[in-house]
């Protein structure tokens, strides 16, 4: 799961190191990077399937490595990014993720959102 963690990880280290000097530093807790990971894996958030996967190299629970809805990685990153920023925290928390209702909650949150902005024809 290195490479996973890493897929979190990276991309706020990159924010801190480019744009951080005008907007504060972020971090991430190591509790929520797990949560997070665990929460994606395929067959955690079923609500018709994911788009495309990340198979971490190694894995504590299979040889092949376990299997990260990319998609959903995504939209609950961001939604804690944005949740985080909202309350004028530089730190993404487990406590937000929970608070939130967890993948499956934000994810879900995510499509209803989408799909009130269709007409009935667009929903169908």
């Amino acid at each position: 799961m290195k490479a996973a963690r890493t897929a979190i990880e990276k991309p706020i280290g990159w924010y801190d190191e480019q744009i951080a000097s005008t907007d504060g530093k972020f971090t991430i807790e190591p509790a929520l990077t797990s949560a997070v990971l665990d929460q994606v894996q395929t067959g955690q958030v079923i609500l018709g399937g994911g788009q495309g996967t990340f198979r971490s190299s190694s894995s504590s629970s299979t040889s092949k490595g376990q299997l990260i809805e990319t998609p959903y990685l995504q939209m609950v990153m961001a939604r804690l990014w944005e949740e985080e920023r909202r309350v004028g925290s530089s730190i993404l928390r487990r406590e937000t993720l929970d608070r939130l209702g967890g993948a499956r909650q934000i994810v879900g949150t995510h499509l209803d959102k989408a799909m009130s902005a269709l007409s009935e024809e667009e929903q169908a």
